[in-house]
C-alpha cells in the first residue's frame, strides 16, 4: 500500500496517536472528491488504531463469559460471576422492549385512519426484531461502545422494502480515527463478507468502483 499523503496545510489539527497504536501518523484529510488510495490508506491506518480497544472489549468479555462456557474464558475460576450479573440487570432495565409507535391526528374524521395506522405500525419492531437488537446493543455498550445501523432492504417476507436496525459489533466497526468529534469523521463502516457469486450477478452495479477499489480489496471476495 502506498504512503499516506502528506496533511493539507489547510487541514486542522490532527489528534495524537492513542497509546498502544499503530505508531504512525494518521493521513491527510480527504477531498471532496473520493480518492480511493487514500480513502484505503485512512482505513488501514485507523483499523491499526482501533485494535488496542477491541482487544480491551474481548479482555472485558472474557470476564463476562467466565472461566466455565468457553476455553478462552476468563482465568480465575469465581464463584459467583457477578459482571455477568450486573450486566444481565442492566439490560434488562435498559432495554425491556421495542418501542411502540403513537399516531394521532387532530381532525376527528382521520382519527380512525391514524389508529389503523399506528396499529400496522406496532408490528413492525416485532417483524424486524428491533427488542433483540437494542438488547444486543445494550450488551456490546457494556464493553466498548454501541453502533447500529438502519436502511431500508428488499423484504424477505415478499415483494417490497422493509426497514432494518442492525447491529455493528466493534469487531466489524471501523471510523475515521483522526476525528476529534463524531461530527469531524470522514467515514465509518461496516466490514461484511459479500458473496463472489452474488457480485458477479450483480457486476453492473459495481462497474464505477471495481477498478479503483477492488484492486486493492479483491481478496476479500474470494
Amino acid at each position: 500500500m502506498t504512503a499516506p499523503a502528506p496533511i493539507p496545510s489547510d487541514a486542522p489539527p490532527q489528534p495524537a496517536t492513542s497509546a498502544g497504536g499503530s505508531g504512525g501518523q494518521p493521513p491527510g484529510r480527504l477531498g471532496r472528491k473520493t480518492d480511493f488510495p487514500r480513502l484505503l490508506a485512512a482505513i488501514d491506518w485507523s483499523l491499526r488504531e482501533l485494535e488496542p480497544h477491541r482487544k480491551t472489549r474481548l479482555d472485558a468479555i472474557r470476564q463476562y463469559v467466565g472461566i466455565h462456557y468457553d476455553a478462552d474464558g476468563s482465568d480465575r475460576a469465581l464463584p459467583t460471576n457477578f459482571i455477568e450479573l450486573a450486566t444481565t440487570i442492566y439490560v434488562r432495565a435498559l432495554a425491556p422492549r421495542a418501542p411502540r409507535p403513537t399516531v394521532t391526528a387532530r381532525v376527528r374524521s382521520l382519527r380512525p385512519f391514524a389508529a389503523a395506522y399506528e396499529a400496522v405500525l406496532g408490528q413492525l419492531p416485532d417483524e424486524i426484531g428491533l427488542a433483540q437488537t437494542l438488547r444486543r446493543a445494550v450488551l456490546e455498550a457494556m464493553f466498548s461502545f454501541a453502533v447500529v445501523k438502519v436502511g431500508i432492504s428488499p423484504s424477505r417476507r415478499g415483494p417490497g422494502d422493509e426497514p432494518f436496525v442492525d447491529l455493528v459489533p466493534l469487531d466489524r466497526y471501523f471510523l475515521d480515527m483522526s476525528a476529534q468529534t463524531m461530527g469531524q469523521c470522514q467515514f465509518e463502516g461496516d466490514t461484511y463478507l459479500y458473496p463472489a457469486a452474488r457480485v458477479e450477478t450483480e457486476k453492473s452495479n459495481f462497474e464505477k468502483i471495481k477498478g479503483p477499489c477492488m484492486a486493492n480489496a479483491g481478496a476479500l471476495t474470494h
